[in-house]
């Protein structure tokens, strides 16, 4: 009576767990995923196959966080302005880090820059900051896939807002790497 009812448990669990996923996801795969666990539990207390049921949480987890992305992923590239909305807000991290540095607001710049000149913790999260505009021109790409209908689209504003946002990672690139290298690496002083 209590391996039946943990058995239910477990099977209510991982039902309640699919309910993370897509509704369109779920709609179509729940019912064949609930009853594969159920085989896999069945199978796993009567012939000791498997010993646990983590792997398939985990991998079920991992399921749901993918799934999720691709629906959000189809729903920005089926609408150019709201593509166009992301990829802006996505530069929006290194202007505020740049507001940062910029104005010394602490305890955020100490935080950024605890030494004179740009530290490694500096580095990483301005290529990662410069990553999000990179992310962003994509995002900003994404509507000129095929529509339903097999029609390739072609939204102008995007298509203007990718190369802004590419040339702007260029030319940031470029200005930061000769400042970089006058300042941190060839030692110049007073240049920041």
């Amino acid at each position: 009576m209590g391996r039946e009812r943990d058995a239910e448990n477990r099977r209510a669990g991982y039902a309640r767990l699919l309910r993370l996923y897509p509704r369109a996801f779920r709609e179509r795969y729940a019912d064949a995923m609930e009853q594969a666990f159920a085989d896999l539990d069945e199978d796993r207390r009567t012939r000791g196959a498997g010993g646990s049921l983590v792997g398939t949480y985990l991998d079920t987890s991992f399921g749901i966080i993918k799934e999720n992305l691709m629906s959000d992923a189809r729903i920005i590239s089926s609408r150019p302005w709201l593509a166009a909305l992301v990829a802006v807000l996505l530069v929006v991290p290194f202007f505020v880090l740049n507001l940062v540095v910029v104005y010394r607001v602490d305890p955020l710049f100490s935080w950024i820059r605890p030494g004179v000149h740009t530290g490694p913790f500096e580095y990483l999260i301005l290529a990662g900051a410069l990553l999000l505009i990179v992310v962003g021109a994509i995002v900003a790409l994404s509507p000129l896939r095929r529509d339903a209908e097999g029609r390739r689209r072609f939204p102008p504003l995007n298509i203007a807002l990718a190369v802004l946002l590419v040339a702007g990672v260029v030319v940031i690139g470029v200005t930061l790497g000769q400042e970089i290298y006058a300042c941190d690496i060839a030692g110049i002083p007073n240049c920041d």
